[in-house]
C-alpha cells in the first residue's frame, strides 16, 4: 500500500510516518506540507490511501479532499488531525477514517485493516475473441471531440490515458482528447483484445513491443509508437497473464 501525508507540522507527520511504516500492509510513505505539494505527488504517483490534516496553515485539508474525484484514480482519504468537530463534514466526502492526534499504533493498524478491507478488486480479465468472432466485432469507435463526432477504427488506438479528467487516446497518426473517462472506453473495447495496466492507462496488448521490470515491483510497457506506460502493482498479474509471461 502507498500512502501520502499531508500535515503542515513536521513532528506529526514524522509520528504518522513511522507507526504506518510499522504496519507490513504499508509499502510506501511520502509526505508533504501544502496542498500544492500535495497535488504534485498525485499527480506524479499513485496512492492508495492519503492522510489529511484539516488545518494545514492558512489552507484546508477539505480543499485538497474535494479534489480527489478529479483524478484519474480515487485513493481512501483518512482525515488525521487534532480536532474532532469535523467528523461530519470529513464522511460527507466519503472518508474512509476519522483519526485523532495523537496517534497510537493499534489506532493506525485498525485504519490500515479498514483501507485494506476496502481495496477495489482487481479489474475484470478482458475477454480474448476467436478470429471468428473478431470478425463479428464492431470494428469502429465514435468519439465526440470539439463538439465533433470521430469515428476510429478500434485496432488503429495504440494506448489511451486519462489526466486531469480528459481521456487522450493515442494512435499511429493523431490524438484524440475528449471529455470520456477510462471506463467509457474500457466499455466499448471489452470485445477486443485491450488491457487496463494502470489505473490511468489502456494498452492495444498487440501494440505493446517491450516489457520490462521498472522500480517498487511495477513494469513499465514500451509500445510500437516508442511510449513507455507505466504498470501499477495490481495490475501485473493480468498483464503477465494476458501476455503469457510466467516470470520477469
Amino acid at each position: 500500500m502507498q500512502i501520502l501525508i499531508v500535515d503542515d507540522e513536521v513532528y506529526a507527520r514524522d509520528e504518522l510516518r513511522f507507526l504506518l511504516e510499522q504496519n507490513p500492509a504499508v509499502d510506501t510513505v511520502v509526505d508533504v506540507e501544502s496542498i500544492s505539494e500535495a497535488v504534485v505527488q498525485l499527480f506524479a504517483e499513485e496512492f492508495d490511501a492519503i492522510f489529511i490534516d484539516v488545518q494545514l496553515n492558512e489552507e484546508n485539508g477539505f480543499e485538497l479532499a474535494q479534489r480527489i474525484p478529479k483524478l484519474s484514480y480515487q485513493p481512501k482519504i483518512v482525515f488525521a488531525t487534532a480536532f474532532d468537530e469535523y467528523a461530519l463534514q470529513a464522511f460527507d466526502l466519503n472518508a474512509t477514517d476519522y483519526i485523532l492526534k495523537p496517534f497510537s499504533q493499534a489506532r493506525i493498524d485498525k485504519t490500515i485493516a479498514k483501507l485494506t478491507k476496502q481495496a477495489q478488486p482487481e479489474p475484470s480479465k478482458p475477454k480474448r475473441v476467436s478470429e471468428n468472432e473478431r470478425q463479428t466485432v464492431n470494428p469502429l469507435l465514435p468519439i465526440s471531440v470539439d463538439g465533433i463526432t470521430l469515428v476510429l477504427n478500434k485496432r488503429d488506438i495504440i494506448w489511451a490515458t486519462v489526466s486531469e479528467g480528459e481521456l487522450t487516446i493515442h494512435t499511429a497518426t493523431q490524438d484524440y482528447q475528449t471529455h470520456e473517462n477510462l471506463s467509457w472506453l474500457k466499455e466499448r473495447l471489452e470485445d477486443t483484445e485491450f488491457l487496463q495496466v494502470h489505473r490511468g492507462y489502456l494498452v492495444n496488448l498487440a501494440a505493446i513491443v517491450a516489457v520490462e521490470p521498472w522500480f517498487n515491483h511495477t513494469y513499465q510497457l514500451t509500445m510500437n509508437d516508442g511510449t513507455k506506460v507505466p504498470v501499477s502493482r495490481s495490475f501485473v498479474p493480468k498483464m503477465k497473464q494476458q501476455l503469457g509471461l510466467k516470470a520477469l
